[in-house]
């Protein structure tokens, strides 16, 4: 269920429905808190503008995954190249 939350807000942010990804990602946070889910909604809130929020999301991926070879050297990075 979690994983269809984040790929419909993850479009909507594509889309520039800011308002339906945020919604989207804040959704996907109540249901769980995985890395995978901390560094999507991190991705959702860069792309529909909030920085602020994504930020912190991925800190905190990264920090529950120190050995996680994707986490670490893929989406964390590729996290950070959507950032300012």
């Amino acid at each position: 269920m979690v994983n269809n939350i984040t790929t419909q807000a993850l479009f909507e942010a594509l889309a520039g429905n800011r308002a339906e990804a945020l919604r989207g990602a804040d959704a996907a946070l109540k249901q769980s808190q995985a890395p995978t889910v901390l560094l999507t909604a991190a991705d959702i809130y860069a792309r529909a503008g909030d920085d602020s929020k994504a930020e912190p999301l991925a800190q905190r991926a990264v920090q529950q995954r120190p050995e996680d070879l994707n986490v670490q050297s893929l989406y964390a990075p590729g996290l950070r190249a959507v950032l300012p």
